[in-house]
């Protein structure tokens, strides 16, 4: 398995083209990720690719205390790397899923099923686990796994069932 670091770079060198230097850094780092990973996929890498943009943009607001304006933590480093390897461990199948931060500094992931978005799994990424609420059918539940570089089975056949079912 490939990891990725982020190396340090001038400040001057990315603000003089229109970009952060921590969203510079997570680009780098998705880059470096996402061709050691996804050497071949399908059609739906366009919509992935989609979703990356709009975590870049996330990603670049959340990274300071307060970034609401009602007191939110800010991103952690440790938090987005966990992120990378949740999205980087996660099969490409179906539509991406909604990415949101949270106010307590970390990062979810929604997914819903296209035709019935009541089913649904919505996961939240801390540094070493996935909370996990869903609906499917009449089928709910929440829990929580343990999370390093894969994606743990029980958590993996909920995204699928969702997505199965879209």
């Amino acid at each position: 398995m490939t990891y990725a670091t982020l190396e340090e770079k001038s400040i001057s060198t990315y603000n003089s083209i229109g970009m952060s230097p921590i969203a510079k850094k997570i680009d780098d780092l998705w880059e470096t990720l996402r061709s050691a990973s996804r050497e071949s996929c399908s059609s739906s890498c366009v919509e992935w690719g989609l979703a990356q943009s709009d975590f870049m943009d996330l990603i670049d607001d959340a990274c300071s205390d307060n970034w609401d304006g009602y007191g939110a933590k800010a991103l952690t480093r440790e938090v987005i790397f966990a992120a990378y390897r949740f999205m980087n461990a996660v099969p490409v199948f179906g539509s991406p899923p909604e990415i949101g931060v949270a106010p307590t500094g970390f990062i979810s992931f929604l997914y819903r099923e296209a035709k019935n978005p009541r089913n649904h799994i919505n996961i939240i990424v801390t540094t070493n686990e996935l909370h996990f609420a869903y609906k499917i059918g009449r089928s709910e539940g929440a829990g929580k796994s343990p999370f390093d570089h894969e994606i743990p089975s029980d958590v993996s056949k909920l995204i699928r069932g969702v997505i199965r079912t879209g």
